[in-house]
């Protein structure tokens, strides 16, 4: 693979992941639903080939639509993509599908025990700056990571 498309493939990965670290945080409905808003075209692309990795993190974009569960259009949809997706992938890549199929099989309220240590009180909100806060989160991992060169 060449150096740019590397460095595409990189930035996707880490950018999704960033923006699902940040919903993780403090779930409400536009940011989760945001997700397929702000992935790359190179992230799509790789949707497209069935690269495991990034199946496993549009895993977990599904397994977050779970709290949001209660939308009509939305019900059950968690569990059906993040089994379908489990479905696709290499054995040795299933042992990475833990936390969303534990969340997506979950039933009744979202609870600290399932979602992970940060499951908010108030979850399920909009917050004015959220926009704000995304940006400045994704400056900090950009900061903190390797260089992709």
């Amino acid at each position: 693979m060449e150096a740019s498309r590397r460095k595409d493939t990189r930035q996707a990965y880490e950018h999704s992941v960033a923006y699902l670290n940040w919903v993780h945080q403090k779930p409400d409905r536009t940011q989760i639903l945001g997700f397929p808003a702000i992935v790359s075209r190179r992230f799509v692309e790789l949707i497209g080939e069935k690269d495991p990795r990034t199946l496993v993190i549009v895993s977990c974009f599904f397994a977050m639509v779970k709290v949001i569960d209660d939308v009509w259009w939305l019900e059950g949809l968690a569990k059906k993509e993040v089994c379908g997706i489990a479905s696709l992938l290499p054995a040795e890549w299933q042992s990475k599908m833990g936390w969303a199929i534990r969340v997506a099989r979950h039933d009744g309220p979202m609870d600290e025990e399932t979602w992970g240590d940060r499951w908010p009180k108030n979850s399920v909100r909009g917050e004015e700056n959220s926009v704000v806060d995304l940006h400045s989160h994704i400056d900090i991992l950009a900061n903190l990571s390797p260089s992709l060169d």
